[in-house]
């Protein structure tokens, strides 16, 4: 019997209680739930956690270092890899079972809903739709295991890396089932993060030639009104 558990990383966000219940209340009951908190996971949260039929591992500091403790925590063929600040259908699990029968190593979330709608979720809607986020993926565990993504989580210096550049990479093809609903605060971290950071600075940057332009065109026409 194909065996399916989750694995949850907290990504900073309190709605982990809503997401593991969620996985607690799949149609294909899943062989366990692993969370791995964060370094600034709220000491009241994990007590919560602790108190459901879950379990729940030391924090790790890193979004991608922290999925693969977890990953390699269970012992489950199949794993659901989930972030906090997602809620998942409640058949979920069953339909990522059923695509990874098939003969597929991944898949992932072909329908993403916000938690929220704004002008950035929706822009972010169609990336997170096409893309493999990491919240919306499953796998089969040793397949994943057998990648570079174990090694890289050791070696990487950034906090924000993730699993998913490697699933799409080395996983290839990743199934999408439409199906597999999820719904997620958009935009995540990693564009809320890229869009203030760089917007500003290109915004910065494009200004004073905008101004220029903008002089020389003036400039222009008012030399055009002249000659007339």
């Amino acid at each position: 019997m194909v065996t399916v558990a989750a694995v949850v990383v907290d990504n900073g966000d309190r709605d982990i209680l809503v997401c593991v219940e969620s996985l607690l209340n799949q149609t294909l009951k899943l062989s366990e739930v692993v969370v791995v908190p964060g370094p600034r996971t709220p000491a009241d949260v994990i007590d919560e956690l602790r108190k459901m039929n879950i379990v729940v591992l030391e924090p790790v500091k890193g979004i991608g270092r922290a999925r693969i403790r977890g990953i390699e925590e269970t012992r489950a063929d199949i794993v659901l890899s989930c972030d906090s600040d997602s809620e998942y259908h409640n058949r979920y699990a069953e339909e990522a079972l059923k695509t990874l029968k098939q003969g597929f190593r991944a898949v992932k979330a072909g329908t993403v809903i916000p938690k929220k709608w704004s002008i950035e979720a929706l822009l972010e809607l169609p990336l997170a739709t096409l893309l493999p986020y990491e919240f919306g993926l499953a796998f089969w565990r040793n397949e994943l295991l057998s990648t570079s993504a174990p090694r890289v989580a050791q070696e990487v210096e950034n906090p924000l890396w993730d699993i998913g550049p490697v699933v799409a990479r080395e996983m290839a093809p990743v199934a999408v089932n439409p199906r597999m609903i999820v719904k997620t605060r958009l935009p995540t971290h990693a564009v809320k993060h890229v869009v203030e950071t760089w917007v500003p600075q290109v915004l910065g940057s494009a200004a004073p030639v905008a101004a220029a332009i903008g002089i020389a065109v003036a400039e222009e026409l008012s030399k055009a009104i002249r000659l007339r």
